[in-house]
């Protein structure tokens, strides 16, 4: 097959099984059509430990062929330098979120740690400041900008906002040791 441009795609038929077209630039990158005509552009590779994977870059139409050879080429440069782009994507996806690592601290150090009166009061910031706020976010995919935007949108309030603040750091840092976050 030479390589995929927007004519070849264009006239890719959908078979009765998902079917795919592979590119002769770009070793791993191909084109994946469904029985329904979807077409997706593909990257396929080996991990170090040898699985085979294959992850979907993104659909024709929202991306042009030489887009997504970029794409897939940065993806496969990942893989050359010992990274899973798929499976750190279906960690990022399945992770934990803030308000699972927030109950996992609660639990572990708080109750174990800290005095009935400070127990209440930081399950009482956590339940009614954070989980509301912050608490569906994954863990891996918040950044420190995240965090400090949180901590200024509680500038009324600077004591609870420090409080909180001390909270998600304590919290964070306890996952790191214990390797809860990735």
């Amino acid at each position: 097959m030479p390589n995929l441009t927007k004519r070849i795609v264009d006239a890719a038929k959908p078979q009765e099984k998902l079917s795919f077209l592979w590119d002769d630039a770009l070793k791993g990158f191909g084109l994946q059509i469904t029985p329904a005509g979807v077409k997706s552009y593909v990257v396929a590779y080996r991990t170090e430990e040898g699985r085979t994977r294959r992850m979907v870059i993104g659909r024709h139409g929202e991306l042009a062929p030489d887009q997504a050879r970029k794409l897939a080429a940065a993806r496969l440069g990942q893989v050359r330098t010992g990274k899973d782009p798929a499976a750190e994507r279906r960690a990022l996806r399945t992770g934990d979120t803030v308000a699972d690592l927030l109950q996992r601290f609660l639990t572990a150090h708080v109750d174990v740690q800290n005095a009935e009166s400070t127990r209440k009061e930081v399950r009482r910031l956590v339940e009614k400041i954070i989980i509301p706020r912050i608490g569906k976010a994954k863990v891996t995919g918040i950044k420190r900008q995240d965090i400090a935007k949180f901590h200024s949108g509680l500038a009324e309030t600077p004591r609870q906002a420090n409080v909180a603040l001390s909270v998600l750091s304590k919290a964070f840092n306890l996952a790191e040791v214990l390797g809860a976050a990735a």
